[in-house]
């Protein structure tokens, strides 16, 4: 082979050698990109998967307290209305009744 065409093969390999690695670093960077990309997004989506779980969450508790607030409200009116019946048959029965009516009002007491 002579010089000259030596030469240019060497060039030529060289800018291939040059364009290979320029391929692969262009590979690189995007590969890493897209990775970089595709992690922020599963961070968003379990950000709000999260935020999701955290709602649903609060709703139950919430529901709950409504919940007990209406059963302690059921159960304080039940417990008054007895009481004021039994305050009120007690009443009954410590005034003079006639004596064949006081066994039935003490079973109403009773219940």
């Amino acid at each position: 082979m002579d010089a000259p065409a030596e030469t240019d093969f060497l060039k030529l390999l060289a800018v291939g050698v040059g364009l290979l690695l320029l391929l692969g670093a262009l590979l690189v960077v995007f590969v890493v990109t897209y990775q970089k990309r595709l992690l922020q997004q599963q961070l968003r989506l379990r950000a709000a998967e999260a935020e999701y779980q955290q709602q649903l969450l609060a709703a139950v508790i919430e529901a709950q307290e409504h919940e007990r607030e209406r059963i302690g409200r059921d159960l304080h009116d039940g417990i008054g209305s007895t009481i004021a019946t039994a305050k009120m048959l007690v009443n009954r029965l410590e005034t003079n009744q006639p004596a064949d009516n006081r066994p039935e009002l003490f079973g109403m007491v009773k219940e």
